[in-house]
């Protein structure tokens, strides 16, 4: 999921990252994605990470909060049903393709 975009990719968001590549990486490699980077129209000079739910990309509290080197991932307590339970969720990822490493959790 995308923050900001709408089903079907309109809306203000940073819409603008390659899936494909880490696609790629990911079932030629065994290199699974903790994250894609992101930039959008919508917000000139923002970049940010791209992460699997329930992880969220927090600003580290220096620095430029639009770039995505000074964000970090982590489970929030925006999980419904807490951190803990995101942390499990991350974890237990199903594996998209036999033979593929899981996503991997920050």
């Amino acid at each position: 999921m995308v923050p900001g975009m709408t089903h079907c990719g309109e809306g203000n968001a940073t819409d603008d990252f390659d899936p494909l590549t880490a696609t790629e990486n990911w079932a030629e490699k065994g290199e699974a994605p903790a994250s894609i980077i992101a930039q959008g129209r919508a917000f000139p000079g923002k970049t940010q990470p791209l992460c699997p739910y329930p992880q969220v990309a927090t600003y580290r509290g220096e620095g430029d909060e639009n770039s995505a080197e000074k964000l970090q991932l982590s489970v929030a307590s925006a999980h419904p049903r807490g951190a803990d339970e995101g942390r499990k969720a991350v974890a237990s990822t199903p594996r998209l393709i036999p033979d593929m490493p899981p996503l991997r959790s920050a």
